[in-house]
C-alpha cells in the first residue's frame, strides 16, 4: 500500500473511532437496538476478482451482526470458499440518516482480508434497496453499486429470542439482513456477485405504548417535518387508547368497547372485536399476537397479522381472556421469556403465560397500578435477599399509586428492590442504560440505579406530569399537565430546556429521527415542536382533547382523539383527498368512564367470547345430525327429547359424585371453524381428532397421516391445565391451513372447564349450531348411559340428550329450548353425566355462550 492511500485509510479509521461516540450522543434517539444475530447467504460469482475459478456457487457467507445503536454496528463475515482459502471481513459502521429512506454509511476495517474504508449511500425501497459505494481497499480505489434483496437465513444469539420477541420480528430479514447483488470496479478489475449486507431497520414498528419494552417513546424511524393528513377513521366512542403498529396494521381501542385493527396505509377496517367495556389500555403486539386490557379488568389475547401460519380469516381470533378484577389501563409488556406483564386498578401486577393466559405470578402493591410496566434494556447485577449478587437478565420496573417503584424479577415476580417516591405514580417509568426514571404526582423526577434502586439524581419539576417521560438523545422530556415540556439532562438531572404549548397536556411526547417532537394537548391539537428551541412547527386540530399518545411507523404518524376518530399523517395527502373511514360499532359514546351505578363502579360487562361469521361444512360422518322432537314429544332415533318441565323455574339439580374409574371426554365444537374447539378430559392421556380430506398433516411438529378421513394424534400431559394443539395442512404452500384445539386436562373429582365456547343461532345459515361429542368408557361394561344437559343461569333445563352404553356420540344444539323456541342469549352450563351400572354418576361441566350476532367482525 502506498503512503497516500495508507494515510487516507488511517484518517478514515480515526474519523470512525472518534466520531462514533460523539455523533452517537448527539443523534441517538433512544431506540433499543436488537440482539446480536447470525445470518447466512450464498456466495454467487459471475465475475469474481477474489478467486481464479469459474464456479458460479463458490462460497457460503456467514455474518455476525452486533447492533450497538440505530447508528452504530459491527459486522464479522466468514466466507467459506469451496476451492480457495476462507476470507474474513471485520467492519465497524457508523450511519447518518439523511431522510426517511436514505442512509449514509462510513465503514472501516478488513474487507475480504484487505484493510480499507468505504462510504456507502443506501436507499431502502418498498421491497428492495439500492446503494452506491466509494472506498479505498489495500491501496486501490473502489467504486461500485449494489441491489439488496430480503434473502437471508439465520437466528438471534439470545436464547429467549428464539421464542417470543418483543420487537415482533422472528426473521433475520426483518432485523436488517440482506443479500446484496453488487458490481464493483477496483484497480481495473471488475467483480459481479453476491455478498451479505446489513442496515438497521429504519421503519421500526411501534408494538406498544412507549415503542419498546424500555418505554422510551422514541424511534429511529424518520418523518417529514411537515406532515399531511392521509386518512381518518371514525370509531364509536372517544379514543383514549394509544395505538400500536405492527405488520402494517394499526391496533387501537375505543370507549365503544371495541378493539379495532386498521390498515396502516388507508385506515380501512381489517377486523374488530367487542371487548367487555370501554378501553383506555394501549395494545401490545408481539409475534403475531395482540394483547389489550379493558375497563372491566379483562386482558385479552388475539391472533394478529404477522403469524404466517394463519389464514386470513383466522386473524383476530380470541385465544384467551384473563380477569384481573378491576380496570387494566396500562399497556401490557410481552417479555422474551414468554410472559405478558400488566397492572390493574385492584393494586397488583400480574404475569401470565403468553400462549395459554394462565397466571405465572402476582405481585400485590399498596395502590392501583395504572402505569405500564417497562423492562431494563440490559441485564442488571442485583443482590438477592440472602445477600448474594447475581445477574438478572430481565428486570421489570412497575410503578404504583402507593408511591412505590418496584423492581421485579421477570421470571418469578420476586421484589429485587422498591423505592418510595413520596407521592402516587401514575405515569409510566422509562428505562435507559442501567437506570430508570420515574416522576410522581408531585412533580418529583427520580433517576434510580436499576441494580439496587440507589438515587442517581432528583429534580423538582414545576408541576405534576400530564403524560409519561420520553428519551430524546441525552435528555429526558417530561410533559407537565400545565402545558409545559421540560428537558432534563440524563446524566445530572439538570433542566436543559423548556417548551410550552396552548392547553394542558395529557399525552406523552414521542421522538423520531428528525427535527421535531410530537405531543397531544387537551385543547384538541396535535403539535410538532422544534427540538432545538421548542417552537411549534406543525399543528393539527382534532375535535376534542387528545389523551392518547402518537405512534410512528413506516413514515406515518397515528394518533387517536376523544372526538372518536383515529388520524394518520404522512408525507403527502392521497391524490383523491383524505381517506374517510367509519368503523363505528353503534351509537357514539359521549361520556368517559362508567355511567352505571355508584361513582367509580364497574360498567356492565359484555360477552367475552364471540365467533367469526364464516361458512363451514362438517366433514362427512363427523356429526350426527339431530332429528327435531315431534310435537307429541315422542322419542326420535338420533336424540331423546325430555318433556317440558312443569315449572319454568325448577331448582338446580344436584348431581352426586362417586369415582368409578370411568374415562370421560367432552368435546365442544362450534359449527364455525374459526373458533377454538375445546376438549375437556379427565385423563392425562387423550387423542385429538380432526376431520379432514388432507392425506397428512403436521401436528405440533409431528407428521400424522390420514386415517379414514380423520387426523388423530395421541397426547400425554403431565399436569392439569390447558394445552393448545396445532394442526397444519399444506405447509409451505399457498393452501396452508391451520387449526387449533385447546385440550383442558382436569383430573380433579369434579372437572370444570373455565373456558367458554360460543355460537350464534341467528338463522343466517352460518355458525347456527354447536356440536358436543360425548365419549366415555370404563372397565367391563360399567358405562350404562351418557347424558348431556344444557341449563340456564337459574339451573333450568333447556335441552337434554342421552345415549345408552359406552362409546362416542355427537349431538348438536341449534339454540332452541324444549318447546322449540329460541333460547335467550347468555351463558349456559353444559353438564355431561355418565351413569355406571350401579347407578353412580360422574359428570363434567362446561360453559357455552349463546349469541344472536357475531361480535367480532371481519372486514369485507
Amino acid at each position: 500500500m502506498g503512503t497516500p492511500h495508507r494515510s487516507i485509510v488511517c484518517v478514515l479509521l480515526a474519523a470512525v473511532c472518534a466520531g462514533l461516540p460523539a455523533a452517537g450522543l448527539s443523534q441517538d434517539v433512544g431506540s433499543t437496538p436488537d440482539d446480536p444475530f447470525v445470518f447466512f447467504t450464498p456466495g454467487l460469482g459471475i465475475m469474481d476478482r477474489r478467486t481464479d475459478h469459474d464456479r458460479f456457487f463458490n462460497s457460503i457467507d456467514s455474518t455476525l451482526v452486533v447492533p450497538f445503536s440505530p447508528h452504530t454496528s459491527a459486522l464479522a463475515t466468514f466466507s467459506l470458499q469451496f476451492k480457495d482459502k476462507p476470507l474474513w471481513s471485520t467492519v465497524g459502521n457508523y450511519d447518518w440518516f439523511l431522510n426517511r429512506d436514505t442512509t449514509l454509511r462510513l465503514g472501516a476495517g478488513m474487507f475480504d482480508d484487505e484493510l480499507g474504508a468505504r462510504v456507502t449511500a443506501f436507499q431502502q425501497r418498498k421491497r428492495f434497496g439500492t446503494g452506491v459505494r466509494l472506498g479505498v481497499m489495500n491501496g486501490d480505489l473502489e467504486i461500485g453499486g449494489f441491489v439488496s434483496l430480503p434473502l437471508a437465513w439465520g437466528f438471534p444469539l439470545r436464547k429467549e429470542s428464539l421464542g417470543e420477541r418483543v420487537h415482533g420480528r422472528s426473521r433475520v430479514t426483518d432485523l436488517g439482513a440482506r443479500t446484496a447483488i453488487s458490481l464493483s470496479l477496483r484497480g481495473g478489475s471488475p467483480s459481479l456477485g453476491t455478498e451479505p449486507e446489513y442496515f438497521f431497520p429504519r421503519d421500526a414498528e411501534w408494538p406498544r405504548f412507549g415503542q419498546g419494552p424500555a418505554g422510551q417513546n422514541a424511534t429511529a424511524a424518520a418523518l417529514p417535518s411537515q406532515l399531511s393528513q392521509v386518512w381518518v377513521c371514525e370509531a364509536g366512542g372517544p379514543v383514549r387508547s394509544s395505538a400500536a403498529i405492527a405488520e402494517n396494521t394499526v391496533y387501537v381501542g375505543s370507549d365503544d368497547g371495541y378493539l379495532y385493527a386498521l390498515d396502516l396505509e388507508t385506515g380501512a377496517l381489517r377486523w374488530k372485536y367487542r371487548l367487555g367495556s370501554p378501553v383506555a389500555s394501549s395494545p401490545a403486539v408481539a409475534s403475531g399476537r395482540v394483547f389489550i386490557g379493558d375497563d372491566s379488568g379483562s386482558v385479552y389475547a388475539f391472533l394478529a397479522e404477522g403469524d404466517k401460519r394463519l389464514t386470513e380469516d383466522r386473524v383476530g381470533l380470541q385465544l384467551w381472556r384473563f380477569d384481573a378484577g378491576e380496570a387494566v389501563v396500562g399497556s401490557p409488556l410481552v417479555t422474551l421469556s414468554g410472559h405478558v406483564v400488566f397492572g390493574s386498578r385492584n393494586g397488583a401486577a400480574y404475569a401470565v403465560d403468553v400462549v395459554s393466559g394462565r397466571p405465572v405470578w402476582t405481585h400485590p402493591t399498596g395502590g392501583p397500578v395504572t402505569a405500564s410496566p417497562v423492562k431494563s434494556p440490559q441485564p442488571l447485577a442485583v443482590v438477592d435477599s440472602s445477600g448474594r449478587e447475581r445477574t438478572e437478565r430481565d428486570v421489570i420496573f412497575c410503578a404504583s399509586e402507593d408511591g412505590q417503584l418496584y423492581a421485579l424479577a421477570e421470571r418469578d415476580g420476586q421484589v429485587l428492590w422498591s423505592v418510595n417516591t413520596g407521592a402516587p405514580v401514575r405515569s409510566t417509568p422509562v428505562a435507559w442504560d442501567k437506570k430508570v426514571l420515574v416522576v410522581n404526582e408531585e412533580g418529583v423526577a427520580l433517576a434510580l440505579h436499576g441494580s439496587d434502586g440507589r438515587e442517581a439524581w432528583r429534580q423538582q419539576l414545576p408541576g405534576s406530569p400530564g403524560g409519561s417521560p420520553s428519551i430524546d438523545g441525552t435528555r429526558a422530556i417530561v410533559p407537565l399537565r400545565v402545558g409545559r415540556l421540560v428537558g432534563l439532562d440524563l446524566a445530572t438531572g439538570e433542566a436543559e430546556s423548556t417548551a410550552e404549548i396552548p392547553g394542558q397536556i395529557g399525552s406523552t411526547p414521542i421522538g423520531v429521527q428528525g427535527p421535531l417532537l410530537y405531543v397531544g394537548s387537551a385543547n384538541g391539537h396535535l403539535y410538532g415542536l422544534d427540538r432545538s428551541n421548542g417552537a411549534v412547527r406543525w399543528d393539527f386540530a382534532t375535535g376534542a382533547p387528545i389523551s392518547a399518545s402518537p405512534a410512528v411507523a413506516h413514515g406515518q404518524l397515528v394518533c387517536g382523539s376523544e372526538d372518536g376518530s383515529v388520524y394518520a399523517f404522512g408525507a403527502k395527502t392521497p391524490p383523491d383527498g383524505v381517506t374517510q373511514n367509519r368503523v363505528a360499532a353503534g351509537p357514539r359514546v359521549t361520556g368517559l368512564g362508567p355511567e352505571v351505578g355508584a361513582p367509580g363502579g364497574k360498567p356492565p360487562a359484555l360477552p367475552d367470547l364471540a365467533p367469526v361469521k364464516r361458512s363451514w361444512t362438517p366433514p362427512p360422518g363427523w356429526f350426527e345430525k339431530p332429528t327435531p322432537p315431534s310435537p307429541s314429544g315422542d322419542k326420535q332415533s338420533s336424540i331423546i327429547s325430555v318433556p317440558k318441565p312443569e315449572s319454568p323455574k325448577q331448582p338446580p339439580v344436584v348431581l352426586p359424585q362417586e369415582p368409578s374409574g370411568i374415562r370421560m371426554r367432552l368435546t365442544s365444537e362450534p359449527a364455525d371453524a374459526a373458533e377454538l374447539p375445546i376438549d375437556l378430559t379427565n385423563q392425562r392421556e387423550t387423542t385429538v381428532v380432526w376431520g379432514t380430506t388432507e392425506p397428512s398433516a403436521e401436528v405440533d411438529g409431528q407428521l400424522v397421516h390420514n386415517r379414514d378421513g380423520r387426523i388423530e394424534v395421541a397426547r400425554s400431559f403431565e399436569d392439569d391445565g390447558t394445552y393448545p394443539v396445532m394442526m397444519v395442512t399444506g405447509k409451505g404452500t399457498r393452501n396452508e391451513r391451520v387449526a387449533c384445539r385447546l385440550v383442558v386436562v382436569d383430573t380433579s373429582p369434579e372437572p370444570a372447564a373455565s373456558r367458554k365456547v360460543a355460537f350464534t343461532p341467528d338463522g343466517d345459515g352460518v355458525g347456527d349450531t354447536i356440536a358436543f361429542r360425548l365419549y366415555a368408557e370404563g372397565p367391563d361394561d360399567s358405562v350404562a348411559a351418557r347424558i348431556l344437559d344444557i341449563r340456564d343461569a337459574a339451573g333450568n333445563a333447556v335441552r337434554t340428550w342421552s345415549a345408552p352404553g359406552p362409546g362416542e356420540k355427537t349431538v348438536i344444539w341449534d339454540g332452541k329450548d324444549l318447546t322449540g323456541q329460541n333460547a335467550r342469549a347468555g351463558v349456559y352450563e353444559v353438564v355431561y353425566t355418565v351413569k355406571d351400572a350401579s347407578g353412580n354418576l360422574r359428570h363434567m361441566r362446561q360453559r357455552v355462550l349463546l349469541q344472536r350476532a357475531g361480535e367480532r367482525t371481519m372486514a369485507n
